[in-house]
């Protein structure tokens, strides 16, 4: 009885905080313009989720900073993202 009454307590904040944070991503809208003129850096730009991070802040108008091991592909990311918006790459 205890236990399960310090269950309780312990997953009653942690439930309505991930409700609050549902809520929350729920109202959220992403504006690419509020991007605009934000500097980031992004490692591991050359391919996957990095490679897709920078194309997305590029849209956005951000100046674009992408690392990686390696070059080659590193320019062509930072080839494109220049060519898809980004204020510097």
């Amino acid at each position: 009885m205890i236990r399960a009454a310090l269950a309780l307590l312990v997953a009653t904040p942690l439930l309505l905080s991930l409700t609050r944070l549902d809520q929350l991503l729920t109202e959220y809208r992403f504006q690419p313009s509020s991007l605009s003129g934000l500097r980031v850096v992004i490692c591991g730009a050359s391919s996957g989720i990095g490679e897709a991070m920078a194309y997305d802040y590029a849209v956005g108008g951000a100046h674009v900073a992408v690392l990686a091991r390696s070059e080659n592909l590193l320019r062509a990311v930072a080839t494109e993202a220049a060519r898809r918006g980004a204020a510097s790459a």
